[in-house]
């Protein structure tokens, strides 16, 4: 497709209220397919979904750093927020649905470091962010305008 890059699919999501809905976090960097930039699209089908040529992308990379993308979640309880693991850290929106989406950084005290994983729990209230190396740590759910003062945990890996 001429959207997409050609390059790894790290990540993917979908959105919680629409089967339809589908987001991929692309690793690599721009530089080695300057045609087809971006690190986050949105795929969209048409009712049918039955073809590839039923699903429409979307670049959703906006204002994101040009460093590869690891991990991608939809909040469960806010489908227009989407939180993003990158080999630079962690990063959100409030809203993926904006024409050029933007990206704020989420530090806290979190490592600079590659964020392989993200999950949220069955009661939607924690989202675990898996690093490179540095450990979970666990981060409270930001409410619909992101985060503010969250506390979070780290939660160290047994010794091997």
């Amino acid at each position: 497709n001429a959207v997409l890059p050609n390059r790894a699919i790290q990540g993917v999501a979908f959105d919680p209220t629409n089967d339809q809905v589908v987001y991929a976090a692309v690793g690599g960097f721009g530089d080695n397919t300057p045609s087809t930039p971006g690190h986050l699209f949105q795929a969209s089908c048409s009712a049918s979904c039955t073809s590839a040529a039923s699903w429409a992308w979307t670049d959703k990379t906006g204002n994101l750093p040009d460093v590869p993308a690891d991990s991608v979640i939809v909040n469960p309880k806010n489908r227009k927020q989407v939180f993003l693991g990158t080999h630079f850290g962690f990063f959100y929106t409030n809203n993926i649905d904006a024409a050029s989406v933007v990206w704020q950084r989420f530090q806290a005290n979190l490592p600079n470091t590659v964020l392989k994983y993200l999950t949220i729990d069955r009661g939607a209230t924690t989202l675990g962010v898996f690093t490179y190396g540095r450990g979970l740590y666990a981060i409270q759910l930001p409410g619909p305008n992101g985060f503010s003062t969250t506390q979070y945990r780290r939660y160290v890996p047994l010794a091997r």
